[in-house]
């Protein structure tokens, strides 16, 4: 710190013959220390020497060793992320007296290219591998961390950050039209394409001019790509070429047979980046995490935020105690393969934090019709425990498109969940829901979450949507048959 100090020390004088003393004032140099220092995780070592001073013997001192270690001679290590402060202290003399200044030192998380050695561990571990992340970093991802072919992995992240690589960074753009083929000519390529990622071509940020058929790279000729089949559409030159991925994916809903059981995800801060991952808004792009879990899996204790598109795309997966927190699709998409029933592939989100999901304006995005949206197979589920909280007022708490949910629609439970500021309870894209039994929605409190009309329902004795709070203009309209408590 930048300290003006203007010291009076004093000398003592004994009189000849007798005891009084008087005191002699002598100026001294004030000790500074310097100015914060601002370091990143990973850092070397460093010495920060103090300016002015009396020459006296000279300490040091950190506030919290567990952020950053000072030696007797001032070398200071980092230790973790965080901030400390080092007090740098002058001892004190017959001419002078001791005098101290300091400095913080603010330590950054490191941010480290992470995809390559990541992916290296999962592979090389095979079933059953534990990767543990370093807490102080964060680890930008540029494809996807393939789980596809393992069982029983965790990924603990201590705290540790893994953000989605800026999408400039992995896009391009067509220099000629393309009507069809598996080859498309490119202004340049990415130095992180590779054979294997996933590409796809738009000409705008709707779902409708996205291809919806994203293609895998089978080999690169200069600023020739050629993937393993044609895309959907015809796109003209100037069209964006970009890679999509997961940041991590296991056995999604295309799978018909498989899932990846025992999959742990836990304790990571997952950063979307969606400031500068907004070339395309459809919920097939650029998702967080696609698991089928097989009904042993979990992702518990993550915090999602700035996330561009889906955030949990699956089923057999149980999903609980995270926190959503800006979301420009849903938090829990489910869609399964159609052999849940055989697999006993039951889902659930339970005991989350939800906060201002389904930000994109209806329509960009094509399939995000809530917090969380129900899709291909969208049974077997359980919403419990959770709160809700919506800025922007749209969209649903749950959602389905073209009554999705009747393709697998039973067994799903909604109870003891706080929704506030939604559109509706349960917002439908175009056709209405009609599911068929064991369909319980119950003793949730649901706040300015608008005019909902349920007496399509009330011939069903297997649907129960009693006891539920309305609150702030929430209406609901049921059946006599449908407003038992369960």
């Amino acid at each position: 710190m930048n300290k003006l100090l203007i010291f009076l020390t004093f000398l003592t004088i004994t009189a000849c013959g007798g005891d009084e003393t008087s005191l002699i004032a002598i100026d001294g140099s004030a000790l500074n220390a310097g100015e914060d220092a601002f370091k990143s995780y990973g850092d070397p070592d460093f010495v920060q020497k103090p300016n002015g001073g009396n020459g006296g013997d000279i300490t040091f001192e950190s506030s919290d060793p567990s952020i950053a270690e000072v030696t007797a001679s001032g070398v200071i290590s980092i230790i973790a992320v965080g901030s400390a402060q080092i007090t740098i202290t002058e001892k004190g003399s017959n001419r002078f007296l001791e005098q101290s200044d300091s400095f913080n030192i603010i330590v950054n998380s490191e941010t480290v290219d992470a995809w390559q050695d990541l992916q290296a561990k999962i592979d090389n571990g095979k079933n059953g591998t534990t990767i543990n992340l370093d807490g102080n970093r964060i680890y930008v991802l540029n494809s996807t961390l393939d789980l596809r072919n393992f069982s029983n992995i965790t990924i603990n992240g201590n705290g540790a950050t893994i953000k989605r690589e800026d999408g400039d960074m992995v896009s391009t753009e067509l220099v000629e039209d393309y009507r069809g083929g598996n080859k498309i000519v490119v202004d340049f390529v990415p130095v992180n394409y590779r054979v294997g990622s996933t590409i796809t071509i738009a000409s705008g940020k709707s779902i409708n001019q996205v291809s919806k058929a994203e293609r895998q790279i089978v080999s690169i000729d200069e600023n020739i790509i050629t993937v393993n089949g044609t895309f959907s559409g015809e796109f003209k030159s100037g069209s964006i070429v970009f890679k999509s991925y997961y940041l991590i994916m296991g056995l999604s809903s295309s799978v018909v047979n498989g899932s990846n059981p025992g999959t742990v995800i836990e304790n990571i801060k997952f950063n979307g980046n969606a400031k500068y991952n907004n070339i395309n808004y459809g919920w097939i792009s650029n998702g967080t995490i696609a698991l089928h879990g097989g009904k042993t899996s979990e992702i518990r204790n993550n915090y999602f935020y700035d996330i561009p598109n889906e955030t949990v795309v699956g089923h057999g997966v149980d999903v609980h105690h995270n926190v959503f927190d800006g979301l420009n699709g849903s938090a829990f998409h489910t869609s399964v393969h159609d052999n849940t029933k055989e697999i006993n592939a039951l889902a659930r989100f339970a005991d989350n934090e939800v906060y201002n999901p389904n930000r994109i304006e209806k329509g960009l995005n094509g399939h995000s019709e809530g917090a969380v949206t129900f899709s291909w197979g969208a049974g077997n589920l359980t919403v419990e425990n959770n709160y809700f909280e919506s800025i922007s007022g749209n969209y649903g708490v749950l959602g389905t498109f073209s009554g999705a949910l009747e393709h697998t629609d039973e067994n799903l439970i909604v109870r003891n969940n706080t929704a506030y500021n939604f559109e509706y309870i349960i917002r439908i894209y175009s056709s209405p829901i009609s599911p068929t039994k064991n369909i319980l929605i119950t003793q949730n409190v649901f706040s300015d979450t608008g005019v909902n009309d349920f007496s399509h329902l009330s011939n069903n004795d297997s649907i129960r949507l009693g006891c539920n709070t309305l609150l702030d203009g929430t209406t609901m309209t049921i059946g006599p048959e449908n407003s038992k408590c369960l």
